[in-house]
């Protein structure tokens, strides 16, 4: 278990019991992030449009990462992605734990049984390292995390290119001292990652302004 996806953080309650299933994607609060990477924020995170007028075409943003590390939290624009565009963004310098850093599209089976229901991604996300956001007891893929450093993320079309082809979502990056709270769950112990009998059941995260 890679230790990147193990938030080690104190458990800040515990109050319910924990259901052994995913659980609903955990939604950050509506206070400014530290960076915006792609979009804007003015009271909520705002979506970007990012056009890809040919197959060559590269989207970069810079990333400064401070020494206490940091998260990345993103979405997509349901509305504006269909089920046949993909993109994918590279950080370079590489970081191990995430290659490609994300990627945005249809990504598995449920994306694929909502595409076929109403032919567009609405359960699409910013999937870091390529795989669709999950958590799983004490392991948890979502948001991202950053060590210390300065970073380039260069976001590519997987579709050629072209008028109609643009990625519409944001990415946020909030520094790990600006992190008021965050919930997870507490395993039974180091060797046994079944939770907790008395822990979350969700996960919140909340950041300073």
């Amino acid at each position: 278990m890679s230790q990147r996806r193990v938030v080690a953080l104190a458990i800040l309650a515990m109050t319910s019991v924990v259901s052994p299933t995913f659980a609903a994607k955990p939604v950050p609060a509506d206070k400014a992030p530290s960076a915006m990477i792609f979009g804007s924020f003015i009271n909520t995170p705002a979506y970007e449009s990012v056009p890809f007028p040919s197959a060559t075409s590269v989207a970069e943003r810079s990333i400064s990462v401070s020494e206490t590390g940091a998260w990345f939290f993103g979405d997509v624009n349901e509305y504006a992605l269909d089920c046949a565009h993909h993109y994918e963004a590279q950080l370079a310098p590489t970081d191990g734990g995430y290659i490609p850093f994300f990627t945005l599209g249809a990504n598995g089976l449920a994306d694929d049984a909502m595409c076929g229901q109403f032919n567009r991604c609405i359960t699409c996300s910013v999937d870091y390292g390529g795989q669709k956001w999950s958590n799983y007891y004490t392991t948890d893929t979502y948001p991202a995390y950053l060590p210390p450093g300065e970073y380039t993320v260069s976001l590519r079309s997987l579709n050629g290119g072209g008028a109609g082809d643009s990625a519409s979502f944001w990415l946020a990056q909030v520094d790990q001292d600006a992190f008021e709270s965050m919930t997870m769950y507490q395993p039974v112990s180091d060797s046994d990652c079944v939770p907790h009998r008395k822990t979350w059941s969700t996960r919140s995260y909340s950041w300073a302004a």
